[in-house]
């Protein structure tokens, strides 16, 4: 079971928050041609999926994101609320839409083709910010997405706390990569880290050496995140490989944000990279197994 919540330290995650549209075919997609399927309607966001992921996890979080004032902003805000989320230092802007995203996937829960509207984050600039950096800094880690676009270079400069980089995607990682140097813990996917980079992975020795290509960058800690085949974890001092269990895919989506979630979550509980990543993997299991954005079932992960 989680630990008791802390109230005396916090986490601060800032990042997008989105409605999220979840199509998925019964049978299989076809270019050019509607297909019968499901569609699903669920709260997201990888900022806000890391938030609910810590608060379910009994982590006491400050969430700092871009709301419109509209029903999809008061129904984020208010499900955050009641999980104990403070979102009081969040922006809520009149007469704006709230983000929506957008995700196909095929029979089986893998990703397709997704579409995001984020602009409403471009709203979140350095006055925005500027008197925000006391309640920042002094939480046990911050947590950043590159759903921030340009800001984020501001937010690195300033931040004093360590911070945790969800990399999102291959697109907002070359348009971010500027900005990922001297950080904590970096997490990217196998096509995120070769936008990150420019190298291709073709072998475990790729995998290992564009690790070292991000170390390098002033970063602390990367985990590369291999989908089935696991993750690759390195510190400088501690590497490795970590392979995946056998489990149900039922949707991929929301996965990488458990396993965010997790391993900040083994971090603040004091637990090694190598155990924390351990963590991380048991979270994106339970994520995929789940039809659920952000399976409530993540509280029941324990810490070895």
């Amino acid at each position: 079971m989680v630990n008791q919540r802390n109230e005396s330290e916090y986490v601060v995650v800032i990042g997008g928050a989105n409605v999220d549209m979840l199509g998925i075919p019964y049978t299989g997609l076809s270019l050019h041609d509607s297909a019968p399927g499901e569609l699903r309607y669920s709260s997201g966001g990888v900022g806000r999926n890391i938030t609910e992921n810590l608060a379910r996890l009994g982590v006491n979080v400050k969430f700092i994101s871009a709301f419109g004032d509209d029903a999809n902003g008061k129904k984020l805000k208010d499900e955050l609320i009641a999980l104990g989320v403070d979102v009081s230092y969040s922006l809520t802007l009149k007469d704006e839409n709230t983000s929506t995203y957008i995700c196909l996937n095929d029979k089986n829960g893998e990703m397709q083709y997704a579409l995001s509207d984020m602009r409403i984050l471009d709203r979140l600039d350095r006055p925005f910010f500027a008197e925000k950096f006391d309640i920042i800094n002094n939480a046990k880690c911050v947590v950043l997405d590159t759903n921030l676009g340009d800001i984020l270079g501001y937010l690195v400069a300033n931040i004093t706390a360590p911070i945790f980089l969800d990399t999102v995607s291959a697109q907002k990682t070359e348009i971010c990569k500027k900005f990922i140097h001297d950080l904590y813990f970096v997490k990217p996917n196998v096509v995120e880290v070769e936008a990150l980079t420019g190298d291709r992975i073709t072998s475990k020795r790729d995998v290992e050496r564009v690790a070292d290509k991000v170390l390098a960058l002033g970063n602390k800690n990367v985990v590369i995140s291999l989908g089935e085949g696991g993750a690759y974890f390195t510190n400088g001092r501690d590497c490795g490989y970590l392979k995946n269990g056998t489990f149900e895919i039922v949707s991929t989506t929301g996965a990488g944000d458990a396993f965010m979630a997790a391993e900040i979550y083994g971090y603040i509980n004091g637990l090694s990279l190598e155990e924390a990543t351990k963590l991380g993997l048991k979270a994106a299991r339970i994520a995929i197994s789940s039809a659920d954005t952000v399976s409530k079932d993540i509280s029941n992960i324990k810490l070895d």
